[in-house]
């Protein structure tokens, strides 16, 4: 290639999504999400860079949203999650969103991930943060992908899943 177009080939598309997300998966899962917000016509922009994404906390480090969508002046950051991270990993995930929101987004490929991993996952943070009480005053919404796609996401009916911290169990629409 060098020496035919005298040129550095560039990365596929597929490599650049593996360095940013890890894996293919997990990558095209948060295209596909970005592009059903962008169809939906709510949004005044639909950002996936990772770069532009990065936020610096106040106690250190750094969060990267997967996707930041803003409306007006309210930003939405969402992540999607396909399952694999460890509990310690998901939690330390949960913990710096709260440091620049009130409220979690989560977007699942499909019902069983968001019913068997996630859920379950949301459950164990919220008891290792104090229970529902420790976290008055934050919201934690999730769906699948699927069910976005259907739906206003600026509209609470399509959160398949909702805690309002006002109680230990979620109000589940599934």
């Amino acid at each position: 290639f060098k020496e035919h177009f005298d040129s550095t080939p560039v990365l596929s598309e597929l490599d650049i999504i593996i360095s940013q997300h890890d894996n293919p998966n997990h990558g095209y899962g948060i295209l596909a999400l970005a592009q059903i917000l962008r169809d939906s016509n709510q949004f005044d922009s639909v950002v996936t860079d990772r770069k532009s994404n990065t936020i610096k906390l106040r106690r250190g480090g750094t969060y990267i949203p997967d996707i930041i969508a803003s409306v007006e002046n309210k930003k939405f950051y969402i992540e999607y999650e396909c399952g694999t991270h460890i509990q310690s990993d998901f939690s330390a995930k949960c913990n710096k969103i709260l440091q620049v929101t009130n409220s979690i987004y989560i977007v699942t490929p499909n019902r069983e991930i968001l019913q068997k991993r996630i859920m379950p996952q949301i459950a164990i943070w919220i008891k290792e943060k104090g229970g529902h009480r420790a976290l008055t005053g934050k919201t934690v919404r999730m769906t699948t992908a699927t069910a976005l796609r259907h739906e206003n996401p600026l509209d609470e009916q399509c959160w398949q899943v909702f805690y309002d911290m006002s109680s230990d169990i979620p109000v589940v629409q599934i």
